[in-house]
């Protein structure tokens, strides 16, 4: 269960594209809150079954994913372009 819920925290740093020695010293950190999930997530499948556990994942990106879509909705958040292209 432990080496599992670490995984699941961990391969959640595939979100980022950051490379430096600094971020991956920090890693336990910033994916503290999917380490988390993961031991409750695990909780939930030895006592609930794996039906429960998929449930309450999909439940709690739901409700991070449909606020940020409606409140981000037609912005940009992440621009790509560099100062040189912003000016053009």
């Amino acid at each position: 269960m432990y080496v599992s819920s670490v995984v699941f925290g961990l391969y959640h740093l595939s979100n980022y594209a950051n490379q430096e020695v600094l971020f991956y010293a920090l890693s336990p950190i910033i994916v503290g809150s999917q380490l988390l999930g993961g031991f409750l997530l695990a909780y939930l499948r030895l006592k609930h079954g794996l039906r429960w556990s998929i449930l309450a994942h999909a439940v709690f990106n739901a409700l991070v994913v449909i606020p940020s879509a409606w409140l981000f909705q037609g912005k940009t958040v992440i621009c790509n372009l560099t100062e040189k292209q912003l000016r053009r």
